[in-house]
């Protein structure tokens, strides 16, 4: 009797260790992977230099020197990123203000304009997002392009008008690359994407999560990290509007 009840304690002790055992492999097996952004090889082309924004928010409803005017989130030190993709998204943040909607465009590095769109802009403030219809032509393949939005104070835009604006490159990754994306969950494509230097395909990919999970302390932390690293970081608690 002794003895089967000393097997019988072994197996079930045996069985808790091998459950808690399964438990952390579990837990460490959710771990986030790591994203990082590596600026891409070879800087920006010539044509992108011409990127810029003009702050004094007339209608601003923050007189706090802490607060952010216009700011386009875009890679640190740069107006100028790649993308993937035919029709990608951008972000950018607008401060408190009164005015009621804020003008987008996006056009060749001829001045031509490809798209442009009137947004909504909450009183509050927050980071815009704005994904190129699937109805207009793509971004052509190794072109820049300008792209910007201006904040119609008092309904209209005007020469005074606030504004920042920046560059995109839409680019073709390596055949290899495309084929681990596709077996990748959606935060080791933005691993894939910052690692390859693609920031416009990351940063949008980070806030599609951050939108559907915005209570995941993981996700927080790490569209907080690659906005710190970008050196964005009065804007790493913004509101992400639809």
């Amino acid at each position: 009797m002794m003895k089967l009840n000393l097997v019988r304690r072994w197996v079930a002790r045996s069985i808790a260790i091998a459950v808690i055992s399964s438990s952390l492999v579990g837990s460490r097996s959710q771990a986030l992977p790591s994203v990082r952004f590596e600026p891409p090889s070879g800087g920006a082309p010539a044509e992108t230099k011409g990127g810029a924004s003009r702050g004094d928010i007339a209608c601003a409803t923050s007189t706090s020197r802490d607060t952010p005017q216009i700011v386009l989130v875009t890679p640190a030190n740069s107006n100028y990123g790649l993308t993937t993709l035919e029709h990608p998204t951008f972000l950018m943040y607008v401060p408190p203000s009164s005015a009621q909607a804020a003008f987008f465009s996006i056009k060749n590095a001829k001045g031509q304009i490809h798209y442009r769109q009137l947004l909504s802009v909450p009183s509050q403030g927050g980071i815009l997002r704005l994904t190129l219809p699937k109805t207009i032509a793509p971004l052509a393949m190794n072109q820049s392009y300008e792209w910007g939005i201006v904040l119609m104070c008092g309904g209209r835009l005007r020469p005074d008008s606030p504004f920042a604006s920046g560059w995109i490159q839409r680019i073709q990754l390596a055949n290899r690359i495309n084929a681990n994306l596709k077996k990748q969950s959606t935060i080791e494509q933005a691993a894939t994407y910052g690692a390859s230097g693609i920031w416009y395909d990351m940063i949008s990919t980070i806030a599609d999560l951050k939108q559907q999970k915005p209570q995941d302390p993981a996700i927080r932390e790490t569209w907080k990290q690659i906005l710190d690293a970008a050196g964005l970081t009065k804007i790493t608690s913004a509101t992400l509007v639809n």
